[in-house]
């Protein structure tokens, strides 16, 4: 994937065009729908590789939904970094049957045959919608997922109208994309889950977030670790290999991401951060929607994101609260110090990307003080648990409204 650094496209004296509105898509059937509706939009293709894209994310297991939705935030993401202020919509559609991805026809032999494979069976079409904006306080948002099952029956007699390539791919992709908008309905498993309360710990670098983590999972409430799921998603076979790969080819060996290789790369370059950030966040929040998922089919009352930069990425807004564990400035430097490779200098450069400590504890709704010994923060998260399985979760599954057409 050809991720652009945010800093080589975005102008530095251009004014955020604050309240703008900007479509992720040279689609002219999402253009068609916009202008009809009568709203005033510009358009601009995110130029990422979909296809490959897909494979990855289906060689990582990932169903439809979460694909969808990867790709559809990952367009938004990356066309709102030349588009400061505004916001910017992505979307995307996964067509599937019998277990196989239909990608976009790429000629009239490639859509008579799609066509012909799709002819008297039933199959699932999956929308996502997702919105970023550069530069903005406002958390992201993005539209809950929608799908919609539809049959392919008539498009057997339709493809004898088919005369040339454009004409293929228009025909199968407003002919799809109007199904699935008439017909959509909200996703079984997101309608008809429980609400799960969800918990979000953070904490800054030695302050003892893995230790309130396991300490979570004694008490019997699962625990999602953004950091292992980055370890995953970087190991052999990871979906974000190929695409990394792509942007920082020499942080790349034997199939898997060196993540020493590549923190080399992105420590002193916030542009190349920015754009890894780009290729993980989307795949992590898959990852994380994949878990809410499974927590709530199995009746779940209460769940752990442990997410290390939390408040940074604006995350806090889906929590029902948060936890920070917190310890001595002089306590956290002697932990950090006491690991291998560990210099001072390299701590300061972290602790400058991250929210300062007191800010943290300032907007979280409970504080676990981690030196103060591992008898008192568990008693700590012991209560912490105990209030929040009293409560009702508001932020899964995620309430959505939708308009049929």
């Amino acid at each position: 994937m050809s991720v652009t650094a945010p800093s080589a496209e975005v102008d530095p004296a251009a004014r955020p065009a604050r309240g703008a509105l900007v479509l992720a898509s040279a689609s002219r059937v999402r253009r068609t729908l916009l202008e009809n509706a009568g709203v005033v939009f510009e358009s601009e293709a995110a130029a990422i590789d979909e296809e490959e894209l897909r494979r990855g994310l289906k060689a990582a297991s990932a169903d439809t939904g979460e694909a969808a939705t990867t790709l559809a935030e990952l367009k938004a993401r990356k066309v709102s970094l030349r588009h400061r202020g505004a916001l910017v919509i992505g979307a995307d559609q996964i067509l599937e049957c019998s277990g196989r991805w239909f990608d976009k026809p790429k000629g009239l032999a490639d859509a008579r045959a799609d066509l012909e494979a799709l002819s008297g069976r039933e199959h699932m079409l999956v929308s996502r919608a997702r919105s970023s904006r550069c530069q903005s306080r406002a958390p992201p948002s993005g539209s809950a997922p929608i799908s919609s099952r539809v049959s392919a029956r008539s498009f057997s007699s339709a493809s004898r109208a088919i005369t040339s390539p454009s004409s293929a791919s228009r025909f199968f992709r407003s002919s799809i994309f109007s199904a699935g908008t008439a017909r959509c309905r909200r996703e079984p498993r997101l309608a008809q889950v429980r609400p799960v309360v969800i918990l979000g710990l953070t904490g800054s670098i030695a302050m003892g977030k893995s230790t309130a983590a396991g300490a979570f999972r004694r008490l019997g409430v699962p625990v999602h670790d953004a950091d292992r799921a980055v370890h995953r998603l970087f190991s052999a076979g990871g979906a974000a290999v190929p695409l990394v790969a792509k942007a920082f080819p020499h942080a790349v060996k034997g199939g898997a991401v060196d993540r020493k290789a590549l923190g080399a790369l992105v420590f002193e370059d916030e542009a190349a951060l920015a754009r890894l950030e780009s290729i993980v966040h989307p795949l992590v929040r898959a990852d994380e929607e994949r878990f809410l998922r499974c927590q709530a089919g199995r009746r779940a009352r209460l769940v752990v994101l442990d997410i290390p930069l939390l408040f940074e990425s604006r995350g806090e807004w889906r929590c029902d609260a948060v936890v920070v564990v917190s310890a001595p400035a002089f306590l956290q430097a002697q932990r950090v110090l006491a690991r291998p490779g560990m210099t001072r200098a390299r701590l300061v450069g972290i602790l400058r990307r991250q929210m300062p400590d007191r800010e943290k504890r300032r907007r979280a709704d409970f504080v676990v003080e981690s030196g103060l010994g591992k008898r008192h923060g568990l008693r700590r998260i012991a209560r912490i648990v105990k209030v929040m399985r009293a409560r009702r979760g508001r932020r899964w599954p995620p309430k959505a409204r939708f308009k049929r057409g």
